[in-house]
């Protein structure tokens, strides 16, 4: 499981990146976008460890939050729609409407500090 000190780590990596470096030639504005975000991303993650969770509580978090999504993925009936683009529509807004792309979210960062 990280740490604080191995997301610490990353975010100093990160600042310490030369603007220099990332030149327009090179994509650099790109790069230093996806750099942002990464920051970001991971000052967030820095944030919740700093609560102390324990590797059983992420992994009770992961069970519960996979059960969910099952659960409301589950609820979605099919109703008979005439393509299947309209389908994956509907499912996609029925999912939306539920939070599941946040919850997804969420997963996708307890599955990150796991690492």
């Amino acid at each position: 499981m990280k740490n604080i000190a191995v997301i610490k780590n990353e975010i100093d990596e990160i600042l310490s990146i030369d603007r220099v470096l990332l030149s327009e030639e090179d994509g650099g504005p790109k790069k230093l976008k996806a750099a942002r975000k990464r920051l970001k991303y991971l000052e967030y993650i820095k944030a919740y460890l700093s609560t102390n969770p324990s590797e059983e509580f992420v992994r009770s978090e992961i069970d519960r939050i996979t059960s969910l999504v099952k659960a409301i993925d589950d609820r979605f009936v099919n109703v008979g729609f005439k393509t299947l683009v309209a389908e994956k529509k509907a499912r996609k807004e029925f999912l939306k409407d539920y939070g599941v792309p946040k919850m997804n979210e969420q997963l996708k960062t307890l599955r990150f500090i796991l690492k």
